[in-house]
């Protein structure tokens, strides 16, 4: 028995299938402009007249334009980080994600990087003697915990310039909040 069909037949068989699933789109299935509503309107039925565009216009105060040198406050990446430049290469990491810088490693925290940009996890894999990830949770970045003091200075002891990171990714740390002084209260006599 011959298992291949001719292209002829398989386009035949094709057919066939799509004229049995194929919507029927006679006059008899309702399909055409006699079966729509006679007076169908359309759809904006309540647009604005010229006139009243011009009259809305004329009554809406316009500000104008941003005046020249006034300069709009936007977010500057800059601005929010701290640069970190060893040698050739700099990368930069977010305000306070830096715990601990070492005296050695003073002059790395730079304000005006310049050289080639790299992204923190391929400096600190290029500089594992110098960069060192400490590891925060969720609720120490967000300053709700405090980070341990001894894991802390534990990790300060190697002399590594110390950045706090959430699964490798470096994170701020928000500081934690003091509670409240409560000052004396006068006891009534």
């Amino acid at each position: 028995m011959n298992q291949f069909i001719s292209g002829a037949a398989f386009a035949a068989v094709l057919c066939a299938a799509h004229a049995e699933t194929a919507p029927d789109t006679s006059p008899a299935a309702g399909f055409g402009i006699q079966y729509l509503p006679s007076k169908i309107l359309a759809p904006g039925t309540d647009s604005t007249s010229d006139e009243a565009l011009k009259a809305l216009r004329q009554k809406t105060k316009f500000g104008g334009l941003q005046k020249v040198g006034d300069e709009r406050k936007t977010y500057d990446l800059a601005s929010h980080s701290s640069f970190i430049q060893i040698d050739d290469s700099y990368t930069l990491v977010p305000k306070g994600a830096v715990l601990f810088v070492p005296p050695k490693m003073a002059t790395v925290i730079v304000t005006e990087p310049h050289g080639t940009f790299v992204p923190w996890t391929e400096m600190q894999a290029l500089n594992r003697g110098s960069l060192a990830n400490f590891e925060v949770t969720l609720d120490q970045a967000s300053g709700k915990t405090p980070i341990d003091p001894a894991k802390l200075e534990f990790a300060k002891r190697a002399g590594n310039l110390l950045v706090a990171v959430i699964l490798g990714g470096a994170v701020s740390v928000a500081p934690v909040p003091s509670p409240p002084s409560v000052a004396p209260t006068a006891s009534p006599r």
